[in-house]
């Protein structure tokens, strides 16, 4: 299985590095770096030296938008055959990224899946997933109207529900260092979140047709669309920020 590890950072770099250096392959490495953090941009510039492939963006892309630069790159790329994403809060113990990468390697021998999961102490499972080339050309990119974050991660799921998309859970030992360590470091972002957190809402619904558990659409806004298409809404100047998405 051919793979890449995707990391979107903000702020924290102690345990966003802690997490690069379990990486000894820095080609494997695609990071989105999110933030205008002096000794993270340091970092990113010695591992483009390496071999990684580092996209900046200061004002932060977002989680949806930042997860898609790696999965335009599974749909698109042959030689990838695997995306694993990390949040910079995943942390490795006595494991190891390369290790979770082999694991779904020998998973994929017997069955091959569509979604990974490697469940945490929180809730939230998209501290650290996967996607195969298979998931992503059945249910698409993530919809990049959830800005900056949250939601996100409920839509896809629940796109996957409609095409029967697989989901398995991965027996994998792994932590997370907290919740803090993503929007809530920015105090810019974490703002616009809150700013736009009604709006997030109201375009699932609208999307969907419903709450979480009670969509009553079966396709996007309710049309005469595929399970892959977003586009932005008429809102999207509240929700994105102004930020503009092609």
């Amino acid at each position: 299985m051919r793979y890449k590890f995707l990391i979107p950072v903000l702020a924290q770099f102690s345990e966003f590095k802690d997490l690069v250096d379990r990486i000894p392959n820095k080609s494997d490495l695609i990071v989105v770096n999110n933030h205008d953090n002096v000794d993270v941009g340091k970092y990113c510039i010695m591992l483009q030296s390496q071999g990684a492939d580092v996209h900046w963006y200061p004002n932060n892309l977002g989680c949806a938008a930042s997860w898609n630069i790696g999965l335009r790159k599974l749909k698109d790329e042959e030689e990838i055959d695997c995306l694993i994403i990390f949040s910079p809060a995943c942390k490795f113990e006595t494991t190891t990224p390369s290790d979770l990468a082999a694991a779904i390697a020998d998973h994929e021998k017997e069955i091959s899946e569509d979604f990974y999961i490697v469940p945490g102490p929180y809730y939230t499972d998209t501290h650290c997933f996967a996607i195969t080339k298979k998931g992503v050309n059945a249910v698409g990119l993530f919809d990049e109207n959830f800005y900056p974050v949250y939601f996100e991660d409920t839509d896809y799921i629940y796109r996957q529900k409609l095409v029967g998309s697989t989901r398995y859970t991965m027996n994998f030992e792994r932590s997370d260092w907290g919740l803090n360590l993503g929007v809530t470091k920015d105090d810019r972002i974490w703002k616009k979140y809150i700013n736009n957190a009604e709006a997030i809402h109201d375009y699932y619904i609208y999307k969907w047709g419903g709450e979480p558990g009670n969509e009553k659409h079966t396709t996007p806004y309710g049309a005469e669309n595929t399970i892959q298409y977003w586009d932005l809404w008429r809102n999207a100047e509240t929700i994105l920020g102004g930020r503009n998405v092609q």
